[in-house]
């Protein structure tokens, strides 16, 4: 019974300590959709969504350049 508990207890340490690196990866991800986006938007003559689009990617990660530079573009 000890062990079945001395187990549990392990995984469940284990999956929390697990999930923390996520978040990052969840926003670089959803920069990266935003800005493809914001890029279809622009070349759609959609200037309004598209900066909206760019203002999010840019929001959810604010290192990925691809954002900045189609921000400085629009």
């Amino acid at each position: 019974m000890m062990r079945i508990l001395i187990l549990v207890l392990l995984l469940f340490v284990v999956a929390c300590a697990s999930s923390g690196g996520s978040k990052g990866e969840a926003d670089r991800k959803a920069a990266e959709t935003n800005a493809s986006l914001g890029q279809a938007y622009m070349e759609r003559g959609q200037y309004e969504v598209a900066l909206d689009k760019l203002k999010r990617a840019v929001a959810n990660d604010k290192t990925y350049a691809p954002a900045h530079t189609l921000l400085a573009i629009l």
